[in-house]
C-alpha cells in the first residue's frame, strides 16, 4: 500500500505486556493538541493511518503470561 506524502503512519505492536494505559499514551505521542479536544496528526500532515498487530490477544492463562 502506497501513502501519499501527506499522511503520517505509526504501528502498535500488542503484547502480553501491552496495557490500555500504554496504547493511549502511544497514540497521543502521534498527535499534536491545536484546542481543548481537537487533535491533529505531528508535522502537519492531513491524515494519519495506524496499523495495529496482535490486537486479539488471548486472555492471561493461570501462570500470567
Amino acid at each position: 500500500m502506497t501513502l501519499d506524502g501527506n499522511t503520517h503512519q505509526f504501528v502498535i505492536n500488542f503484547s502480553a505486556g501491552t496495557s490500555s494505559n500504554g496504547v493511549q499514551e502511544i497514540i497521543e505521542s502521534h498527535f499534536e493538541r491545536k484546542a481543548k479536544n481537537k487533535y491533529r496528526p505531528l508535522k502537519g500532515k492531513a491524515k494519519c493511518v495506524c496499523f495495529i498487530d496482535d490486537l486479539n490477544m488471548p486472555r492471561k492463562d493461570t501462570f500470567g503470561s
